[in-house]
């Protein structure tokens, strides 16, 4: 009685998706998980006695959880495969994006499940944040070695993020027992909120040293078109604007509200990049900076010459850039050197970057084949926003 009373007390002290580690992870009888009994052989005994004792009480809302058997749909095929499988082919990937919904729990269990699958498979994988601007790294790194309580960090998150940390604290906190290395990706966001309010030609000296010399524009149509359309405020899409509204940024001048985009992107790809020396990234963003594989995939392949060119795109001039400071003068940018990727690869293949997105987006509900149906059909264009779709299906 003591050892499952001391169980169950375990078990409401872990949150679900510790709980649910051990569920299988693909249609085709694939699993894992250091809770769960052999292969095929369901949740072991220990799951199962936590689960058991830590039941809900009544009127108590149960803490979200993803469906116990992962199916993830590739693109362009549209076949359904399990998460060892999703594994296996982000094994040899340099950098991988995670889109997320902001407020969407689901997600971040998604994004979590990633980072375990590529930390299995490669020990020195690094974690790269949207959440936080670069300056803040000293923070995050206090959180990471105790130095700051998780209540003083959860704080800190809430007042420079403005989402709860308890949404991402699923994997953050694999991140930080694993010793995984977590960076802070963004531009501060004072400099972005200048250019959204007067462009990039109205930043100081000492504000445009703080984001990379070259800010490449969107080049991408179909990524140009989903912009514009969020940041217009129209349908489903216009998450991006209630994320510019909620930082405080005018949002009057598309023009401008582009080049604020493109500071976010283009902050966030350079940074990434510098980074891959140190081994392979998972990056947690909204889905609205990678999307159409383009956002800061299209920032880093900018930077590594591996596109936009290779997809038959030509960069267009960049906006407020000085001439003095690049290097190909007729169109005032620079293509850095490559960082970690090759600048020879430039098909969905060989570009050593992936997209995975949770589906649906937006929170609704469907069945498995509601979502297989939707994602396969001739009609639909959305095989096109990432590499992989993680299903939220029941």
């Amino acid at each position: 009685m003591k050892t499952a009373l001391a169980v169950g007390l375990l078990a409401l002290s872990l949150p679900v998706s510790a709980l649910e580690a051990g569920r299988g992870s693909s249609p085709l009888g694939q699993c894992r998980g250091v809770l769960s009994g052999p292969c095929g052989a369901g949740r072991g005994p220990l799951l199962k006695a936590m689960l058991r004792h830590a039941r809900p009480t009544p009127g108590m809302k149960a803490a979200p959880a993803l469906p116990p058997d992962a199916v993830v749909v590739e693109a362009p095929s549209g076949a359904a495969v399990g998460a060892e499988a999703l594994g296996a082919a982000l094994a040899d990937a340099r950098l991988v994006i995670v889109g997320e919904k902001h407020d969407e729990p689901l997600h971040h269990l998604v994004q979590a499940e990633v980072l375990k699958l590529m930390h299995a498979r490669r020990p020195g994988v690094q974690l790269g944040l949207e959440m936080l601007d670069y300056t803040k790294q000293p923070d995050l790194d206090a959180y990471l070695s105790g130095a700051m309580s998780e209540a003083d960090f959860a704080a800190f998150w809430k007042k420079n993020w403005g989402f709860d940390f308890a949404l991402y604290r699923p994997v953050l906190d694999y991140a930080r027992r694993g010793g995984i290395r977590v960076r802070a990706l963004n531009a501060p966001p004072e400099i972005v909120k200048q250019v959204a309010k007067g462009g990039l030609s109205s930043l100081t000296p000492e504000q445009r040293a703080a984001i990379p010399a070259d800010i490449f524009p969107i080049v991408d149509p179909r990524y140009l078109a989903y912009v514009k359309e969020s940041l217009g405020g129209h349908g489903s899409k216009s998450l991006l604007l209630k994320r510019f509204r909620a930082l405080g940024m005018p949002t009057g001048r598309m023009e401008r509200m582009l080049e604020a985009m493109q500071v976010w992107n283009n902050t966030m790809g350079e940074r990434a990049l510098a980074s891959l020396s140190d081994g392979p990234m998972l990056v947690i963003v909204g889905a609205g900076h990678a999307v159409y594989r383009a956002g800061i995939l299209e920032s880093v392949r900018a930077r590594t010459g591996a596109g936009p060119e290779a997809d038959g795109m030509r960069v267009a001039p960049a906006t407020g850039l000085s001439a003095a400071s690049a290097t190909r003068a007729e169109d005032g940018m620079r293509v850095a050197p490559a960082t970690g990727l090759s600048a020879a690869s430039a098909t969905r293949a060989e570009d050593g970057m992936r997209v995975v997105l949770p589906y649906p987006q937006d929170g609704e509900s469907l069945s498995v084949e509601e979502a297989l149906a939707r994602l396969r059909s001739p009609d639909s264009k959305e095989l096109e926003l990432a590499d992989r779709f993680w299903l939220l299906s029941k």
